[in-house]
Order: C-alpha cells, then sequence, then structure tokens
C-alpha cells in the first residue's frame, strides 16, 4: 500500500485493535508500505487499549517508508495500554526508513503503559533508519514492563542523523 499524504494503519489481522485479537498467525507474508505516518504490525497497526494474546508471526518480510513517522514491529506498530502475551515471532525481518522518527522492534516500535511478556523472538532481524532511530529487539521505544520475554538469534541496526539508539530488548 502506498498513500503519501495519508496517515496508515496495517496489519495482517486489524488495522486497530479496541479489543482482543488471539489465536492468529500470519505467515509467508510481504508487505510493503509507504506513507506519512504509517502504523505498521504483523497483527495489528495499532493496538489501542486492546489485547493481544497467543499470536505467530512467520516468515515474513516488511518494508515501511515513510515520509513522517513510522511506528512498526512484527506483531504490532504501536501499543497503547492492555497485554501482550505469548507472542512468537520467528524467521521474519522488517526494515524501515522514515524521514522523522522511525520506532521499530521485534514485537512493536512503541509500547505505552502495557506489559509484554511470554514472547520468544527467533531468527530475526529488525532495521530502523531516519533522522531518529529507535530500534529494539523487543521494542523500540517503550514505557512498559517486558517480562519472561526471549530473543534468540538476532540482528537489530539503527541508522540516523540527529539521534539513534539501539539494542537487544
Amino acid at each position: 500500500a502506498t498513500a503519501t499524504n495519508c496517515d496508515i494503519y496495517m496489519g495482517g489481522v486489524a488495522g486497530v485493535n479496541y479489543g482482543e485479537i488471539s489465536g492468529s498467525t500470519v505467515d509467508n507474508a510481504n508487505v510493503y508500505i509507504g506513507g506519512r505516518n504509517v502504523y505498521a504490525g504483523g497483527i495489528v497497526g495499532h493496538n489501542a487499549r486492546g489485547f493481544i494474546n497467543d499470536v505467530r508471526v512467520e516468515n515474513c518480510f516488511m518494508e515501511v517508508e515513510s515520509i513522517a513517522d513510522t511506528n512498526a514491529g512484527l506483531v504490532a506498530g504501536k501499543i497503547s495500554l492492555g497485554n501482550t502475551k505469548k507472542c512468537v515471532v520467528a524467521d521474519s525481518e522488517i526494515s524501515v526508513s522514515a524521514t522523522n522518527s522511525a520506532y521499530v522492534g521485534g514485537i512493536a516500535g512503541k509500547v505505552v503503559n502495557n506489559l509484554v511478556e511470554q514472547c520468544l523472538i527467533d531468527n530475526c532481524s529488525i532495521n530502523a533508519g531516519g533522522n531518529r532511530a529507535y530500534v529494539g529487539g523487543v521494542v523500540g521505544e517503550g514505557g512498559s514492563t517486558i517480562r519472561h520475554t526471549s530473543l534468540n538469534a538476532i540482528s537489530v541496526s539503527a541508522s540516523g542523523a540527529a539521534r539513534t539508539a539501539a539494542g537487544g530488548f
């Protein structure tokens, strides 16, 4: 999908979630997204006060280009409130290029007031570039609790003109 002057909310199951997503799998998907402000995830673009439980993202490739800000993750672009439990992300890659800020993670790009637990990120590549790039194996930027979550064979990279941060979690 490409829309240059629109905010885009895109996910394999839902663009925006206010309820519960559970027992869902996205497998063998190739996704290319371009727009102004982009919220992109393998399962949901923006999880707003919803719950994500027992989901899988496998063999997926996601490429995002934004002329403003991007929140992107292999499960959710942005997570606000709620809980995220028992997610498995395997053999997948996400690559983001944003003019302004890029928040990118194996589970979510940005997490606010959320519990992330019992998740596994295995054999994944997580990359971002922008004026400001925040990249993590689990979350790019977070104000949340992460517990009982494992990373195995991941690659994380960030590049930016003004500010960058990259880390395993």
